[in-house]
């Protein structure tokens, strides 16, 4: 074997190892909640900057992460997660959040927005700089949620909504998220 030839296998296997790598840090995840509600937590103020109390403990992680989280209670909690990790960069990391709570879906229903029977969570922005006021974050949205199926382990849900994004900052208002996707849920 020539060492020429040897060269392009070496680099042609960097090269695949380095796709693979790209393909397992860049997507989404899902996650199906029964029994279950969120808390959501708006704070009286804009939280303008990041706190000394750690980040952890920030107001503004939580504003834009751990609104996310579900605590128990009577509804359904749709859970997602879209994320791109870039290799060269650790501050690059970005990730989009929705959180949907839904009063009792059933099989077939298509859920319009705003609804008593829905409340949304949505915030995106980098990973790193979340603790730091650096996303948008949207608690209200417009449009419609579909369950084609739903059974008592599973779900298909159907999302098509806008959802009015504000600055983590200073409240203000920036844009429209759109967010359309379908997914099993389980």
């Amino acid at each position: 074997m020539s060492r020429a030839y040897r060269r392009v296998r070496w680099v042609a296997a960097i090269a695949g190892v380095l796709a693979a790598l790209a393909i397992l840090l860049n997507g989404e995840s899902h996650g199906l909640h029964r029994m279950a509600a969120l808390e959501v937590y708006l704070p009286d103020a804009p939280p303008w900057r990041a706190e000394s109390r750690g980040v952890a403990q920030s107001r503004c992680r939580r504003l834009l992460l751990g609104n996310h989280a579900v605590s128990p209670g009577e509804s359904v909690v749709l859970s997602s997660r879209f994320y791109e990790q870039h290799w060269e960069s650790v501050d690059a990391a970005t990730y989009e959040q929705i959180s949907i709570e839904i009063d009792n879906p059933r099989e077939g229903e298509t859920i319009s927005l705003p609804s008593n029977r829905v409340r949304v969570f949505y915030s995106r922005g980098g990973q790193v700089w979340a603790s730091n006021c650096r996303g948008l974050f949207g608690t209200e949205a417009k449009g419609s949620v579909s369950f084609p199926w739903v059974t008592r382990y599973m779900m298909k849900v159907d999302v098509k909504i806008d959802v009015p994004t504000r600055y983590a900052v200073d409240f203000v208002f920036v844009d429209t998220a759109r967010v359309r996707y379908t997914s099993v849920f389980w």
